[in-house]
């Protein structure tokens, strides 16, 4: 799989979601990376940490970058695959470990630079089960995750913003109050978006959002041959881009 340099239509976009009612379901953290200089980190277990080991053939893990890579680096985890994130990739951008590798094991980090956070996390796997059909629009707004620090007029740094109001909405036509974004009502979920430029076969890039919570869809309809739609809105806490899935 890789990225695709087309213009990209919603008809091309496939939606899957999952209520979070188990680990297998969400987007978890295990471990959480900061590097203090050039190949070294230290690590933190993560919410989700002892949650892993579970679940670990159910899940595909992923490294996503929390904030921007301002230098080449390589990471591992427990001795398993070795993963490059290039010089200059943005904050939520994912890259795949081996389906076998130990999501729980030591960290190996080579380049980088101080500063540089990442996230060792997981996500479901999802099925054709999970596909919600008939939508008609989806948008998720971008948000500012760094605030500006001035003296005096002069710009002097950036702070990174730790409580963002990130949010996405999602219409579809209406099929019951137990399907589509009706079943997702008041619940966390995990959701995915999977693009296949022309419709083809073939994934061109995912869009994986997590800890997503949203009241009861918007419920509205006309006369006439109309359809019924219902409109969604969620608040989320992390989202990643990926072009691959684990091998």
């Amino acid at each position: 799989m890789s990225r695709t340099a087309t213009v990209k239509r919603f008809e091309e976009a496939y939606f899957y979601g999952l209520v979070a009612n188990e680990n297998a379901h969400k987007m978890g953290v295990v471990q959480k990376v900061k590097l203090t200089a050039v190949a070294t980190a230290t690590c933190e277990n993560g919410d989700d940490y002892s949650a892993f080991p579970a679940i670990c053939g159910d899940v595909y893990g992923y490294v996503r970058t929390v904030t921007p890579v301002s230098a080449a680096l390589t990471i591992s985890v427990g001795g398993g695959s070795e993963v490059s994130i290039a010089a200059g990739t943005p904050s939520n951008r994912g890259f795949a470990f081996d389906a076998s590798d130990n999501l729980q094991g030591v960290v190996a980090i080579t380049g980088g630079a101080a500063g540089i956070i990442l996230e060792i996390v997981f996500v479901p796997q999802f099925t054709s089960s999970e596909y919600l059909g008939y939508g008609t629009d989806f948008s998720m707004p971008g948000v500012d995750e760094w605030a500006p620090i001035y003296d005096k007029g002069d710009l002097k740094h950036r702070k990174r913003i730790f409580n963002k109001e990130q949010t996405l909405t999602f219409n579809l036509a209406f099929l019951n109050f137990a399907a589509g974004m009706h079943q997702f009502a008041n619940q966390e979920s995990t959701f995915l978006l999977e693009r296949k430029d022309n419709g083809g076969a073939t994934t061109s890039e995912k869009i994986y959002i997590g800890q997503c919570f949203g009241k009861e869809p918007d419920f509205s309809e006309t006369g006439g041959d109309t359809d019924s739609t219902s409109a969604y809105t969620g608040r989320y806490e992390r989202w990643f881009s990926t072009e691959q899935t684990p091998a």
